[in-house]
């Protein structure tokens, strides 16, 4: 008798195993994941960048054909920026930054490089057409891991390197064939490209340096707006 109750099968621990697996899948077929979350939310913030980009580059070549002042014109979208950031800070909508000692003077070359990307880029846009300097500006990536090499001793892998030459002969095939090229055009798209890869670079060397408080991302980038101003 002992024997054939060892033997017996027993199928309800077997019924309850595989409820047990079947529960997890069950009750995440319901609801999206968080990956796929992450994904539409990122896809929504790449499509609002493309969007407010084209209006950007659309409103800045109306503006620098009526008035070819390149420099007043990066300055005053520098300014409004400041603007918007004071609002933020001043409704309490955001924390108003506080800056550590010292802090101005370390983010003063990022500042620099920033304000010199800027208004080379809005030079570039008033004297060629705005998809050649955009173009033109393709070379950021290159000029960026070129300058990461030799200053920053930062090596990324070969294949990455060779991924970018493509870019490298698009730009040249462009320049030579662009009907609207001037060299003022094309040297202010690339002045742009370098420094650019410049603010890059220095944010990098002064990642560690104590900023201050309520100093995020968003923060930064308006402190920054702010010293390139002045």
């Amino acid at each position: 008798v002992l024997r054939q109750a060892m033997l017996r099968p027993r199928r309800a621990p077997r019924r309850a195993a595989v409820r047990m697996a079947a529960s997890p899948a069950a009750a995440g077929s319901g609801a999206p994941s968080e990956g796929l979350k992450q994904t539409l939310k990122v896809g929504l913030y790449i499509g609002l960048w493309y969007a407010f980009n084209i209006v950007y580059n659309i409103t800045n070549k109306r503006l620098l054909t009526m008035y070819p002042l390149a420099w007043f014109v990066s300055w005053g979208q520098l300014v409004v920026g400041i603007v918007w950031a004071g609002l933020l800070w001043l409704l309490r909508i955001r924390k108003a930054p506080k800056l550590a000692d010292g802090a101005v003077k370390s983010l003063a070359p990022v500042a620099a490089a920033h304000t010199i990307g800027h208004v080379a880029t809005v030079a570039s846009l008033g004297a060629v057409a705005v998809s050649f300097t955009h173009v033109v500006k393709s070379l950021e990536p290159f000029v960026n891991v070129l300058a990461s090499a030799v200053i920053l001793k930062s090596v990324f892998p070969i294949p990455v390197y060779l991924s970018l030459l493509p870019v490298v002969a698009g730009v040249i095939m462009a320049s030579v064939t662009e009907v609207s090229f001037t060299w003022m055009g094309f040297l202010s798209a690339m002045g742009s490209n370098f420094a650019f890869t410049g603010r890059n670079i220095f944010s990098k060397l002064n990642m560690n340096t104590p900023k201050g408080e309520n100093m995020d991302a968003v923060n930064l980038f308006s402190v920054i707006q702010v010293i390139s101003v002045v």
